[in-house]
């Protein structure tokens, strides 16, 4: 069910998108008139306003659709309004140096299609016999508990520790792993600035915990020489944002907007400083291996302050790669400014679409065989014993998919550097103009397992759909399945997500111990408007 108001301010949000894009267009047709700058602002624009058609609807109201409507937005605006911001700001046309723009910009309206129909029968009767079992499942793997925010905090404290531990402790390779896995729950305490969280803890009480523990992130991203502290907790409560409109949880109106606009424009000018912040990352990353923790993070805000070297360094990096062929040498400098770039993936498209355009069948064959090799690779030993299946699991994890297009390309063995790939790209490489069926029928079988993870069927919900899982998964879920290859698609849906709820479970185990109860102490405001709120957070 959804009100005439959830239904205003979808339709307000959907306005500004559409607005936004079309003025955007505008400049960039100012930038650059040319024939391809046209063309492949023309496509961006087209699959940005059908996304925005296909998710800004009251059919994403309860939480399974809208987890993953939002990933899909996120995706999709991600490689079509914001390069198109991304390059406006900076002066530069949406192709600005880019090999083959036209061919890629295609490709992404083919993905985004195939997206956008994965979507729509996802959250159709089709996929509901999935659902039901993978309701099923949620259900012991609580992934509809609302966990209270001391629990948050203890799931922040886990996060932490899997962080400090793996830099700091030398653990075997499979443990380090296992470890690894707990990262994601770092970020947990500031769902906090969530509802319903934000209308349960008292702000005067909670705001200099957050601060402190933010500045805390801060740290950890200078020791491990990272800018995911920094956009990690923006980028979590933007998406977490994001799903809740679509759910009805919270609205739009003019005087929000108007808000949102002048934020904006102030935002701009914090911007600046995590671009500077991100430079200064970059050219002491080089010095990390010879550096105690205290010494990498003084040499980092020691750069930091220092202005001039920033910009010098940036002129140099723009001269050199100026001097240097992206056709012969992988580049990723498109968009300069390090929070819309985490998002845009369409340089890696480039990259990737420019060298296999000229493989035969010999190098399409080595492709396919290291793709297959690498879903082996995700299966444990005894299983591949038992089903005669020999690889060198070291070998195989030793180098990115983008790695092996490079060596294909160019007939020598790169450096390893697990360069990132693009997954329509990869798809369309090993399956040509298949690909976006291909794509649609993967992400459909997604989809449809996590929407049927946080659902609830025999009874409908309102507000109690929300969950803390959810809403670390508004962000992580595109990082999961939106970024590099096709093989990471099918690595989180055959081994990554049940990994993520088994760690989950574990870490919400951890929180019981302790004493924490596993359902949030909601509001009685909450439980008049939905009776069935207590049975769903069991």
């Amino acid at each position: 069910m959804y009100s005439q108001q959830h239904k205003d301010s979808l339709l307000l949000f959907r306005k500004l998108m559409v607005t936004t894009s079309l003025i955007v267009f505008l400049l960039q047709l100012m930038i650059d008139a040319s024939y391809e700058n046209i063309l492949c602002n023309l496509m961006a624009v087209a699959i940005f306003y059908l996304t925005c058609l296909v998710v800004f609807a009251p059919r994403n109201n309860s939480l399974g659709p809208a987890l993953t409507a939002t990933t899909v937005f996120i995706c999709i605006t991600g490689n079509s309004l914001m390069p198109m911001i991304g390059t406006t700001l900076e002066g530069h046309p949406l192709i600005y140096t880019l090999l083959i723009p036209v061919d890629v910009f295609f490709h992404r309206l083919l993905f985004g299609l195939a997206l956008l129909a994965a979507q729509l029968l996802a959250s159709s009767r089709f996929s509901l016999p999935i659902k039901m079992g993978m309701s099923k499942i949620g259900t012991y793997a609580k992934s509809r508990v609302l966990i209270p925010p001391s629990g948050l905090w203890v799931l922040g404290f886990i996060g932490v520790s899997a962080i400090m531990i793996n830099h700091f402790v030398g653990l075997p390779s499979i443990l380090a792993k296992f470890i690894d896995g707990f990262n994601f729950l770092t970020v947990s305490p500031f769902l906090i600035l969530l509802r319903p969280y934000n209308s349960i803890v008292k702000w005067k009480e909670i705001w200099l915990k957050i601060l402190l523990y933010f500045l805390l992130q801060v740290v950890i991203a200078f020791i491990n020489n990272s800018r995911a502290g920094f956009v990690l907790p923006i980028a979590i409560l933007a998406a977490g944002w994001l799903m809740q409109m679509l759910m009805g949880l919270v609205f739009i109106d003019n005087k929000l907007l108007r808000r949102g606009v002048i934020a904006g424009i102030l935002g701009l000018g914090l911007l600046g400083q995590f671009a500077d912040l991100s430079t200064a990352i970059i050219m002491e990353r080089g010095q990390r291996a010879t550096r105690s923790a205290d010494e990498q993070l003084a040499a980092t805000l020691s750069r930091f302050t220092d202005k001039k070297s920033l910009e010098d360094f940036r002129s140099e990096l723009g001269e050199a790669n100026e001097g240097i062929s992206a056709a012969n040498v992988w580049q990723e400098n498109y968009v300069n400014n390090p929070f819309l770039a985490r998002f845009i993936q369409i340089k890696f498209d480039d990259n990737c679409l420019y060298r296999t355009s000229s493989f035969g069948d010999y190098q399409i064959d080595q492709l396919r065989n290291v793709t297959i090799n690498k879903l082996y690779a995700l299966l444990p030993d005894p299983l591949l014993k038992a089903l005669s299946i020999k690889i060198d699991k070291k070998f195989i994890n030793s180098f990115s998919i983008a790695d092996f297009i490079v060596d294909l390309s160019t007939g020598q063995e790169s450096n390893n550097s697990f360069l990132t790939a693009s997954i329509p790209i990869h798809s369309f490489t090993l399956f040509y103009w298949l690909y976006p069926v291909v794509l649609a029928i993967v992400y459909f079988l997604v989809f449809t397992m996590i929407q049927g993870l946080f659902s609830i069927f025999g009874y409908t919900t309102m507000y109690g759909g929300i969950s803390t899982l959810s809403l670390l998964y508004a962000y992580f879920l595109f990082v999961y399945i939106t970024i590099d290859s096709l093989t990471m698609v099918l690595s989180f849906m055959l081994r990554n997500f049940w990994q993520d709820l088994i760690i989950y479970y574990i870490a919400i185990g951890v929180v019981r111990i302790l004493g924490i109860a596993n359902n949030i102490n909601i509001p009685i405001r909450f439980k008049r408007i939905n009776k069935t709120l207590v049975r769903a957070h069991r």
